[in-house]
């Protein structure tokens, strides 16, 4: 019991919570089968495995739920300054709201892309700024950046290039009118 309450002081009431369920009882273990001779061993083999785990759940916390979660909060925060100014203006119409409910999930995805982008970069400008910020940033400019993502890929397929001119991407045959 004393290990319990300790583990939940250190590590954080959530993480405790989400952890004590696979932390086994000093007091249960058996002797024989874990390989630790003295209690002190068992504690030890105990705390490391749990601060193992709370390294892992920090680590995903870090790199995929607080990027998507800033990318979130930064459409948040572009859709609420837009659907403002669509207010004030009267501009305000039905498609508009459904641009605005797929705008959210796009900057979350947004948001998530640059955690993982900037997760894997060490010592450069943009790592100064943090994933998080960058993730703000990419969740407000969801246009932007996937304009931008357009873009490289098609300087690869050639395929907005092969719709402007009316080929099928080939570049050989045209496409009928429709």
């Amino acid at each position: 019991m004393a290990l319990h309450k300790v583990l939940n002081e250190r590590v954080g009431r959530e993480s405790f919570l989400l952890l004590s369920k696979h932390i086994p009882d000093a007091a249960t273990m058996p002797d024989s089968k874990d390989g630790c001779e003295t209690s002190l061993e068992r504690t030890m083999a105990i705390r490391a495995y749990v601060m193992g785990n709370a390294r892992i759940l920090r680590q995903a916390r870090q790199d995929y739920v607080l990027p998507l979660l800033f990318g979130l909060l930064g459409t948040i925060a572009y859709l609420l300054r837009s659907l403002a100014e669509d207010i004030r203006d009267s501009r305000l119409t039905v498609t508009g709201l459904v641009s605005a409910g797929v705008r959210i999930p796009l900057g979350m995805l947004a948001g998530l892309a640059i955690g993982w982008v900037q997760g894997e970069q060490q010592g450069d400008v943009l790592n100064q700024l943090g994933p998080w910020a960058l993730a703000f940033v990419a969740g407000y400019s969801v246009e932007l950046l996937f304009t931008a993502m357009d873009r490289i890929i098609d300087a690869f397929t050639g395929t907005r290039a092969a719709a402007a001119d009316g080929t099928t991407g080939s570049g050989d045959v045209p496409r009928a009118p429709g």
